[in-house]
């Protein structure tokens, strides 16, 4: 499967649009449901800024695939984020939700769709413990149940949320502390082998000049004898 590809101008995904449109095509011709879900998610990745419409369609025929074939894996969850995420965006655009079929026709039921994927997302994520992900859904969950109007939800989401920021921002820095003080005992221990090692040359080099010394003077001592 072909990955995302960008041209010289940061927007430009015709490489990445050809490469997954001709795997897509592949695995239907091979009728790969699970091929077809894994090349529609990336494929829709492409028409997050250009088409919020197409790309939502693509990620919700990706999900049905899925479910096909039941499939329940991380990609499948952060599918399920991500349509909750196109939902919302949606919301934001009233000329997008009178525009098709395919969403609701009201800001206020686009905005619930969004929740239920987010609360679909949560759900499987809680499961696979991903930390990362439950802090980002329940962040993104929070911002549209304000602006449902339902406050307090909000809050202790959002709330949620940060906490979750915080341990992971503790960890990373945990980690990274952990690493750092790995390589200085490291590093250390380098200095402590090269001196050893400087130690022994010197300790032999001091002996063969002693050696050759006392060769010398013997051999001196020697001739001053028979002389």
């Amino acid at each position: 499967m072909g990955a995302l590809q960008k041209e010289d101008n940061p927007l430009d995904f015709k490489k990445s649009d050809s490469l997954l449109s001709k795997s897509f095509f592949l695995f239907r011709k091979e009728n790969d449901l699970y091929g077809q879900a894994w090349a529609l998610s990336f494929w829709s990745i492409i028409f997050e800024r250009s088409d919020l419409i197409k790309c939502l369609n693509m990620k919700l025929d990706a999900e049905k695939k899925w479910k096909e074939c039941k499939i329940d894996n991380y990609a499948t969850t952060t599918n399920l984020g991500n349509i909750g995420l196109m939902y919302a965006k949606i919301a934001d655009q009233d000329s997008l939700i009178k525009k098709t079929n395919v969403i609701p026709k009201t800001r206020e039921e686009v905005l619930r769709k969004a929740e239920e994927y987010y609360l679909k997302c949560l759900d499987k994520t809680l499961k696979y413990n991903n930390k990362y992900n439950i802090q980002l859904t329940t962040k993104r969950l929070a911002f549209v149940l304000a602006k449902k109007g339902e406050f307090e939800k909000a809050y202790y989401n959002l709330k949620h949320s940060f906490e979750l920021s915080d341990s992971l921002f503790s960890q990373e820095n945990k980690n990274k502390i952990a690493s750092l003080e790995s390589a200085r005992e490291i590093a250390l221990k380098n200095k402590e082998i090269k001196f050893n090692q400087l130690k022994v040359a010197f300790a032999e080099k001091k002996a063969k000049i002693f050696f050759a010394f006392r060769t010398n003077l013997n051999i001196g001592y020697d001739c001053f004898t028979f002389v």
